[in-house]
């Protein structure tokens, strides 16, 4: 798991370098599906080569934004960015809250958008495909 702390801020996290592996959600992955339960949120990526799964969860979170009108396609989406950035709370520039959260951006290709609050992230990978 990673700390908000260890995450830089507006770091596109679409390309990561992973357990010494560069990852490159844009290109190279399609998200097949996008799952929120129990304060966790999870974005399913499938990579489009070796058909292996990387999950990316973020935990205690708060949706502020989900806008997923657009959608061209259901069965997957292409990630633009995913960053850790800055927001407004009572006309103040905030990136952290009073409860030790981080803002971050999911943006998608098509125009869809996920804001959230959350306290830290993961990334999980699974040598075969699996909806999880």
């Amino acid at each position: 798991m990673i700390d908000l702390i260890d995450i830089p801020l507006f770091d596109n996290l679409s390309q990561s370098d992973i357990s010494g592996k560069y990852i490159d959600f844009h290109n190279d992955f399609d998200c097949v599906n996008i799952t929120f339960s129990n304060e966790k949120l999870v974005l399913n990526f499938l990579n489009l080569i070796d058909k292996f799964t990387i999950l990316i969860s973020f935990y205690d979170v708060t949706v502020c934004a989900f806008d997923v009108s657009n959608i061209k396609d259901v069965s997957h989406w292409t990630i633009d960015n995913i960053y850790r950035g800055k927001t407004t709370i009572v006309n103040s520039l905030v990136e952290v809250n009073s409860e030790g959260s981080g803002y971050f951006y999911i943006d998608f290709v098509d125009g869809q958008i996920i804001e959230l609050w959350a306290s830290s992230m993961s990334f999980e990978k699974f040598d075969n495909y699996s909806n999880h």
